[in-house]
């Protein structure tokens, strides 16, 4: 018989555990999955303590009763939908699920009634309100005809005001600020959004489930302010990089390049990889698409010594301005999937191996 305490291969399975720790054959450190890949289940109501929110490990002894209560009393619904399945679905449960510190919604507030978040001048301003915002197309979406070319800006103008709503400016005009007073409604957009859902047809379902559910604090959405709902989502997604960068935990970084195709499309894909307290967070950054193609003959022309300049600097120049003038509506929605649910690239047909670079952070 077995020792009290000392850890048992079918640990692994049985109580969803993963070993953090091995000397030889002797585990001394196991990680819950379940606080890795879905967090901890809301408190009860009346509770003075708030909820813990880090990762539950086990060390020294390994006691069944220590590790069914764990479960029983942090993960309530998870373990009962567990214990259900069978010892191949057991092995499968956690395959097609993120690690909780990989998600965006990770780094956001959403069980409080509203959600405050601050983004700093340059990606709002630049990214959000430049490269994200395409003028012929709100405007072509927008239906209403313009006269003359003052006409025109002005209705740029008032239609990028209109994106932005939600960005508000701090009192001492450093970044901007963004409350969210509906969180049950922006995480139904966002959620309906990262299943590849148009802003239309998310504005639709949600009010379907305003509806059938008889939920008044879904009414009100529509397209507009959907796209309002992901460029606050892709501005805070980019505004986590540095904050994480600027830790000061953190002295180096990687990053992934690697090429991929999505629908026809060739993207280059760039990734983050950084660790922080213990915890390695592996987020995606951008995915640049490409939108030129060429032969085989062209390749080879990079290695002559006469045209291997001109060849760059055009291939340069048309890859910046098709970059800038193409990133429309669809690419912001392609952003924002990635940004909430970092999942949609596990489709690609990879068509080259990735590549990390490491960098220190000074």
């Amino acid at each position: 018989m077995a020792s009290r305490g000392k850890w048992q291969r079918t640990y692994a399975r049985k109580f969803a555990l993963e070993v953090t720790c091995q000397e030889g054959h002797v585990v001394k450190e196991a990680r819950c999955k379940m606080c890795l890949y879905f967090g901890r289940e809301i408190v009860a109501a009346g509770r003075k303590r708030g909820a813990r929110t880090t990762d539950q490990f086990y060390s020294g002894k390994f006691r069944a009763d220590t590790m069914t209560a764990h479960l029983q009393n942090q993960h309530t619904t998870k373990w009962a939908e567990y214990q259900l399945l069978s010892a191949v679905d057991l092995d499968a449960f956690f395959d097609n699920v993120q690690p909780r510190a990989n998600l965006i919604f990770n780094y956001l507030d959403m069980e409080s009634d509203e959600i405050i978040v601050d983004v700093s001048t340059e990606i709002v301003d630049v990214i959000i309100g430049q490269m994200l915002f395409r003028p012929a197309d709100e405007l072509d979406a927008d239906g209403d005809d313009v006269a003359g070319i003052d006409d025109r800006n002005r209705k740029i103008e008032k239609l990028r005001s209109r994106a932005l709503r939600l960005f508000t400016v701090n009192d001492d005009e450093d970044g901007y600020t963004v409350t969210i007073k509906t969180v049950m409604r922006f995480k139904l957009a966002i959620s309906h959004v990262s299943c590849g859902m148009s802003f239309r047809q998310v504005a639709a379902a949600v009010e379907h489930t305003k509806v059938i559910c008889k939920m008044g604090k879904l009414a009100g959405l529509n397209d507009t302010i959907v796209g309002q709902y992901v460029r606050v989502l892709v501005g805070y997604a980019l505004q986590v990089f540095p904050n994480i960068l600027a830790n000061d935990d953190v002295w180096a970084f990687a990053l992934s390049f690697d090429g991929s195709m999505h629908r026809g499309t060739t993207f280059f894909d760039v990734r983050i990889r950084v660790g922080v307290k213990g915890v390695v967070h592996n987020l995606h950054l951008i995915a640049m698409p490409h939108f030129d193609r060429h032969t085989a003959d062209k390749q080879e022309a990079m290695g002559d010594a006469d045209s291997a300049p001109a060849l760059r600097r055009s291939s340069r120049t048309l890859h910046l301005s098709r970059l800038t003038s193409r990133y429309s509506s669809g690419s912001l929605t392609r952003s924002a999937r990635t940004c909430s649910t970092y999942r949609w690239k596990e489709s690609f047909s990879r068509s080259s191996s990735s590549c990390w670079t490491t960098f220190i952070v000074d």
